[in-house]
């Protein structure tokens, strides 16, 4: 495919090559009604992060920084690992520890899905909440462990070196096909045959395969495993698709830019909210500080994360800090157990950082929430990014629609002060 041009997720404006934009992931929203906001399709996963537009769907030179650090720490809490799957081209395979190229490509191919936490305290600490996988089910963990202890080669991808792939079909269903870079791809039973002592412990069975691969060996759990029925309570959470957003950089300011006006006659700026996230900040450090000492500096405990949420919290009711601007959309969510900015604030805290090291992504947080009231006035609601549309910008047709708009909008008469409707509901003239 030739290089196209991509959309901007606030303005729908073109984005073309090695343009600056801002560059964040959504998350499908779990929830199938809607309740009027923007977060009834999708939801900001992370906050934006700078980056170029590469031409080709994706960003390249993004910024480095702790605000890379935390997008891939949250995926280590909720990410599902996927192996290769039928086009060994694209399918590619993911994992928790992932390096961030690897995540932007496996967005571009649309592979990216996450599960919501299942524990009721921490959305991070699930590990001590969730039923674990029973002794004696495979999963494409344990099987590439055997298989890597018995000297096989395990690849990520097809047609690129020999070796086996392995990817999940469902709980307790794994598979096993081999790759043949261009060789004996007529004996797939051959090497299939050659794993199957190494997988003694489940139960196997060599199957025809799909695709470009004439047989499949799949795994299964042998008969007898205690309590087993196929699903556990983690797994048969349906899983969310994550996808990306761009903005462009130009937009972004004149944003941020703009005094934002919402529940009163004062208007704020961008720099009260920067004021507003350093001292949110600060004091969030404080009270980290000084609830670890009770615990012996057990931070990591969920008696303690637990504890530590609620003092969080209880800053947004208190009337030192129910005017800050920034606080609601640090503490709380309205979608629970899906990983939003709060989490990604939540890991910040933890690092335990001093202010000076933490500036640039306090900002870019700050600037996102600015961002967001800004958007929510002109009923927006999240969408991913796309390359929909002609392969180059329009910039004519734009510039055309948009004083269209502004027609539209100076015709209502309503920008300060509610206009008088006739009988029907139409705005008088």
């Amino acid at each position: 495919m030739g290089s196209f041009s991509y959309t901007c997720a606030l303005s729908g404006l073109p984005i073309e090559t090695g343009d600056k934009v801002r560059y964040l992931l959504l998350t499908q929203s779990p929830y199938e009604y809607s309740i009027g906001t923007m977060n009834d399709a999708w939801l900001a996963r992370t906050f934006p992060i700078k980056a170029y537009y590469n031409d080709y769907g994706s960003v390249e030179d993004v910024e480095e920084g702790i605000g890379k650090d935390l997008w891939m720490e949250g995926f280590k809490i909720d990410l599902v690992s996927v192996g290769l799957g039928e086009n060994t081209c694209h399918d590619i395979s993911t994992s928790k520890n992932m390096s961030f190229d690897d995540m932007l490509e496996a967005i571009v191919e649309h592979r990216i899905k996450v599960k919501r936490t299942v524990d009721f305290y921490d959305h991070y600490d699930k590990r001590e909440f969730r039923t674990k996988t029973r002794i004696g089910v495979p999963t494409m963990q344990r099987v590439r462990k055997l298989l890597k202890h018995n000297g096989f080669n395990i690849v990520n991808r097809g047609f690129e070196e020999e070796g086996y792939i392995i990817d999940k079909l469902k709980y307790g269903k794994i598979r096993v096909r081999f790759s043949f870079a261009g060789k004996n791809w007529h004996k797939d039973e051959k090497f299939l045959k050659l794993v199957q002592p190494c997988l003694k412990e489940y139960s196997t069975v060599i199957v025809a395969g799909q695709g470009s691969n004439i047989a499949d060996l799949l795994v299964y759990p042998k008969p007898g495993i205690k309590d087993w029925n196929g699903v556990n309570s983690f797994s048969a959470k349906p899983t969310l698709k994550v996808d990306h957003a761009m903005i462009r950089e130009d937009v972004w300011q004149e944003i941020i830019n703009t005094p934002l006006n919402i529940y009163s006659d004062k208007s704020i700026t961008i720099q009260d909210y920067y004021s507003a996230i350093t001292k949110i900040y600060t004091k969030c450090q404080e009270i980290l500080s000084e609830h670890s000492k009770q615990y012996k500096g057990d931070i990591n405990s969920s008696t303690f994360k637990l504890s530590i949420q609620y003092k969080f919290q209880s800053l947004a009711y208190s009337k030192e800090w129910e005017s800050n601007p920034v606080i609601f959309w640090l503490v709380q969510t309205g979608t629970p157990y899906v990983i939003t900015i709060v989490e990604h604030w939540k890991l910040l805290i933890y690092k335990g950082l001093p202010l000076d090291e933490v500036m640039p992504v306090l900002y870019e947080m700050a600037e996102f929430i600015y961002v967001m009231n800004y958007m929510m006035l002109l009923r927006f609601y999240w969408m991913p990014s796309n390359g929909c549309g002609p392969q180059n910008g329009m910039w004519n047709n734009h510039k055309q629609f948009l004083e269209s708009l502004l027609r539209v909008v100076k015709a209502q008469r309503h920008c300060d002060s509610e206009p008088k409707r006739d009988s029907k509901g139409r705005f008088c003239k």
